[in-house]
């Protein structure tokens, strides 16, 4: 299936689509420094998003005139891109610039960028600028999307000026599939989009607050000269592997996708959960509080498709909150769906809170699905008196979903998610509904607190594995090497193949123990059509191989037809290999085995723990690995 992603990379970068297979996902957080991440065996392709950081705010530049107006917030950006397994890639989180200090005329400092990149292509989301002191015109600027590098790109909120004598709020960073918010008011946090970091509030009375992360813009101080603005938040990088030889396909972002059957694959499970709506607010000084969103529904089905054909997916986005001290309103959660000119499967998204103890977000209704096994989910609770209320659940895999209450989230069915509890005190913000499909949590009826964004949909498309992999472990053997110490085999798997063939073109695997690349030449792969050990068809060497971790082999291509195979994998140890030392193969997964056209499935365990040795009948170069708890002998 290399093919077809390959293929989906071309549509990705003509039409933002991205095609992902959730497996492993690593967030890196802001250090100062350039940090690395290594490619995995078996991943071909990531996902990489980039949140740029916030401008600190200003101050009052030590005088009692105007406050400081607000930092900007950072900038998001995302693309799919091509990788290959071993090799390491150079990534920088940026910075959140520091909000101008107390009685004095420094400026606070402008948000870092932050970027991820490789040979070809990389991925940049800028920073915010700084607000500026005792300024009542020129807030700090959201780091522009149209400067960034990305397949998808949001610009961030710019920050907000300064008044005579109160700050201005820092804007919010981007979120996911929109642009940060710019906050006028005074005394309140810059509202983020769903993925987002909030602006950090203008202050009338002290020091700004500081900007969330992701990438936040830091709050203005007011006119005192002992206030200082707030910094502004770090950026961010999230890092998403995607297999493209996995039974099963994962969709977690929100977005349109293009699904390509594989070879021989001619059914298909398809599960998914619409997105919960966002949570009510206070309505810009209502007495009540927000209604809790209401949660996504689920459906599935088994339904039948043509390999080589591409079939539509969309992943319903969770709806956005009620914004504080606004009349603005909260948003429904968007709907999941598959579809094609024949089969379709539909999860319905959650109705949104509303604002000031207005009508409760309903749950994602089964009856306006479709799929075979249908549940709705839970309505979100009715804002009243000072509280707001809680979000509906998700609806579970074998059941609806809970209403939310007061102030408590609608509790997880089995197999669903929980929805965002609501806001209790002041300046508190309702939570956020579970990934995925959790309702967003009402504010309280302070005007100062949002709602809660609604929970993201997710659909999985899985097929029966057209390439099976299992058990064929060592553990427990003596293996006893040539008088060269070659070719001693340390791990073995077996492979299935289905009745449409395919060709194996690659393998990794990881090692742990305490050898050092003085004791070992190589790791070579061998194919057998038997269990018993062969070195007549040789696949491939890891020529310089690695310490403890990952190893992965060179390029290599071998057809097979259907049948069941064994790989093996040896070690050449050299004339140096040090007694006593360990080597042991961990267990594999399916994206440790790449094939092609072709989907993966099962697992095989790892092997023993190997502990090199010294064999009596040959020379004293010679070496043994046995395999304990095997005796060794220690001479």
């Amino acid at each position: 299936m290399i093919s077809n992603l390959r293929v989906i990379q071309l549509i990705v970068v003509m039409f933002s689509f991205i095609q992902l297979k959730a497996q492993t996902v690593t967030t890196f957080n802001s250090t100062g420094a350039t940090q690395t991440w290594t490619c995995p065996a078996g991943i071909d392709f990531i996902q990489v998003e980039v949140w740029g950081a916030g401008g600190g705010g200003g101050n009052s530049n030590n005088t009692t005139t105007n406050g400081g107006s607000g930092g900007g917030g950072g900038a998001y950006s995302r693309s799919l891109l091509a990788v290959t397994p071993g090799t390491t890639y150079t990534l920088f989180v940026g910075a959140g610039g520091a909000g101008a200090p107390n009685a004095s005329t420094t400026s606070a400092n402008d948000g870092e960028d932050s970027w991820f990149a490789n040979s070809t292509t990389s991925v940049l989301a800028k920073g915010g600028t700084r607000g500026l002191n005792n300024d009542l015109v020129t807030p700090g600027s959201g780091g522009l999307a149209g400067s960034g590098v990305g397949q998808v790109k949001f610009s961030g909120g710019d920050g907000n000026v300064a008044a005579t004598n109160a700050g201005g709020a820092g804007g919010s960073s981007a979120g996911t599939e929109a642009n940060g918010v710019t906050e006028t008011s005074i005394n309140t946090l810059s509202y983020a989009p769903n993925g987002g970091g909030y602006g950090g509030e203008g202050e009338s009375s002290n020091t700004g607050s500081n900007g969330a992360a992701p990438g936040g813009g830091g709050g203005g101080s007011n006119d005192a000269t002992a206030a200082f603005g707030g910094n502004g938040g770090d950026g961010k990088i999230v890092i998403t592997e995607a297999v493209s030889n996995a039974a099963t396909q994962e969709y977690f972002v929100p977005g349109i996708y293009a699904w390509q059957a594989p070879a021989c694959v001619t059914t298909v499970t398809v599960t998914a959960f619409g997105a919960g709506g966002g949570g009510g607010s206070n309505n810009n000084g209502g007495s009540d509080g927000g209604s809790g969103g209401g949660g996504g529904a689920y459906s599935a089905n088994v339904l039948t498709v043509t390999p080589g054909n591409t079939y539509s997916v969309v992943v319903g986005a969770g709806g956005q909150a009620g914004i504080a001290y606004s009349s603005a309103a909260a948003t429904a959660g968007g709907d999941t769906w598959f579809a094609s000119s024949t089969n379709s499967l539909l999860a319905k998204g959650g109705g949104a809170g509303a604002n000031d103890g207005g009508a409760a977000g309903i749950g994602g209704a089964a009856g306006s699905g479709i799929g075979t096994t249908k549940f709705s989910g839970g309505n979100g609770g009715v804002g009243d008196g000072n509280s707001g209320q809680g979000g509906g659940s998700s609806a579970g895999t074998a059941g609806n979903g809970n209403v939310g209450g007061n102030p408590t989230a609608g509790a997880a069915p089995a197999g669903g998610y929980a929805g965002g509890e609501a806001s209790t005190a002041a300046g508190d913000n309702g939570d956020n509904g579970a990934t995925y499909g959790g309702g967003g949590g009402g504010s309280n009826d302070d005007n100062t607190s949002f709602g809660g964004n609604g929970g993201g949909g997710y659909i999985s498309i899985a097929s029966a594995p057209t390439v099976t992999m299992a058990d064929y472990a060592l553990t427990g053997q003596s293996v006893t090497a040539t008088s060269n110490g070659d070719n001693i085999p340390i791990h073995a798997l077996q492979i299935t193949v289905g009745a449409c063939g395919t060709t194996l073109s690659g393998f990794g695997f990881t090692t742990t123990g305490d050898y050092l690349l003085s004791d070992i030449n190589a790791f070579d792969l061998y194919l057998t059509s038997t269990t018993t050990f062969s070195t007549s068809d040789s696949l491939s060497s890891v020529a310089t191989p690695a310490v403890a971790g990952a190893q992965v082999y060179q390029s290599f291509s071998k057809a097979l037809a259907a049948g069941t195979y064994y790989l093996w994998v040896t070690v050449d140890l050299t004339r140096t290999a040090v007694n006593g030392r360990t080597l042991q193969v961990s267990a594999n997964s399916a994206g440790d085995l790449i094939v092609t056209d072709n989907s993966i499935g099962g697992s095989a365990t790892g092997s023993g723990m190997f502990t090199f040795g010294r064999e009596r009948t040959y020379t004293s170069n010679s070496c043994l690995l046995y395999t304990s708890p095997s005796p060794r002998d220690p001479e």
